[in-house]
C-alpha cells in the first residue's frame, strides 16, 4: 500500500511516460507498410510487412509499453480493483497492434488500427487518472467516520455528566459535538468556499445554511441549540431540562 501522496505522483509520472509510449508506437505504425487487397468475398484486407526501421520501432514501443503496463497494472489492481479487467481488456487490443509485421493481415485498416490502439491507452490512462480521486474519497470517508465516532463519544459523556448532575460541562461537551459535526459538513461541501473553524454553533450552521447544505429546519435547530449553549457559559446556572434538550438535540443531528 502506498500513501496518497505516493500514489499521486506514480499517477503523475504515468501520465507523463504514457506520452513516451505513444510516440514509439506512433514511429512504428508510421513505419511498417501496408497493402490492400479484396478477397473473393469482395471484402478488403491489408496486409502488414516489415520495412525500414519497423521492426527495431516495434521492439522499443513493446518494451517502452511493458514498462508502462507493470507499473500502471499494481496500482489498479490496489485501488481499482473492478476495473481490473476492463484495463486488461485494453491492454490485449494494444498488443494486438505490437504484433503487425511479418505479412499479417487484418480487415481493418491502417487509420482503423490507429485509432483503436490509441483509443485503449487512452481508456487506460483514464482508469489510472481515476485513482487518486477514488483515494481522496476514501480518505473523506474514513476521516468522516472517525469524526462521527468521536462526536458520538462527546454525546455519551455528556450524558454521564448530566447523570452526575455536572449540568454545565454537560452542555458545553454536547455543544463541541455539534461544533464538530457542522466543521466536517462545511470540509466536506463544495458549496462552502470558507468558514472559520473558531466560530460556534450559529456562526456555523448559518455557513451551511447559505451555502444550500442544510435547510431552514435544521438552521433553526441549530440556533437553538446554540443559545442553550450561551447559557452555559454564563455564570448563572443553566436549567437542567434546557440542556437535557441540548443533549437530546444534540445527539439527532450528530447520529442523523
Amino acid at each position: 500500500m502506498f500513501s496518497s501522496e505516493e500514489v499521486e505522483e506514480l499517477v503523475e509520472e504515468l501520465d507523463e511516460d504514457v506520452l513516451e509510449v505513444e510516440d514509439r508506437i506512433r514511429r512504428f505504425l508510421s513505419d511498417i507498410e501496408t497493402e490492400s487487397e479484396r478477397t473473393e468475398i469482395s471484402t478488403v484486407q491489408y496486409a502488414w510487412n516489415d520495412a525500414g526501421d519497423s521492426v527495431p520501432m516495434k521492439r522499443e514501443a513493446k518494451i517502452e509499453y511493458e514498462k508502462w503496463h507493470a507499473k500502471a497494472e499494481e496500482l489498479v489492481r490496489e485501488y481499482r480493483a473492478t476495473r481490473l479487467e476492463d484495463f486488461q481488456s485494453h491492454y490485449e487490443t494494444i498488443q494486438e497492434t505490437l504484433r503487425l509485421g511479418g505479412d499479417t493481415k487484418t480487415s481493418t485498416s491502417p487509420e482503423g488500427v490507429t485509432n483503436e490502439t490509441f483509443h485503449a491507452l487512452d481508456a487506460q490512462t483514464a482508469i489510472i487518472r481515476s485513482i487518486i480521486g477514488k483515494i481522496e474519497v476514501k480518505e473523506l470517508k474514513a476521516r468522516r467516520q472517525v469524526s462521527k465516532n468521536v462526536a458520538r463519544n462527546e454525546i455519551e459523556q455528556a450524558w454521564q455528566l448530566f447523570e452526575g448532575d455536572f449540568i454545565r460541562a454537560a452542555g458545553v461537551v454536547a455543544a463541541v459535538a455539534v461544533e464538530r459535526e457542522l466543521m466536517t459538513l462545511c470540509e466536506e461541501s463544495e458549496q462552502v468556499a470558507k468558514f472559520n473553524p473558531s466560530h460556534g454553533i450559529s456562526r456555523l450552521s448559518q455557513t451551511l445554511y447559505e451555502a444550500d447544505v442544510i435547510d431552514k429546519t435544521s438552521w433553526n435547530e441549530m440556533k437553538k441549540l446554540a443559545s442553550i449553549r450561551e447559557t452555559c457559559a454564563h455564570a448563572e446556572d443553566p436549567e437542567k431540562h434546557r440542556v437535557r434538550t441540548l443533549i437530546s438535540g444534540s445527539e439527532e443531528f450528530v447520529r442523523g
